[in-house]
């Protein structure tokens, strides 16, 4: 199937939503990377989550990861 002129709003959308989860989950794992848990094994569990479950990992992470953290 051609790309037609109707499609050709897709591709620059997908590339913005593309950068934009990227740049949310790169933020998330240097977040865990720079924050102090409770319990060590959070920390690493929140890594595991965030890249095994890369579409809503971070999301979990930012809504339920800032109560395991230190303030």
């Amino acid at each position: 199937m051609a790309l037609g002129a109707a499609d050709g709003w897709r591709t620059p959308v997908l590339v913005l939503l593309l950068i934009v989860w990227l740049g949310t989950w790169l933020a998330a794992i240097v977040d865990i990377a720079r924050s102090r848990f409770r319990r060590p094994v959070g920390q690493w569990g929140w890594v595991g989550v965030v890249t095994l479950v890369p579409l809503i990992g971070f999301l979990l992470y930012w809504l339920f990861g800032s109560n395991a953290k230190i303030r």
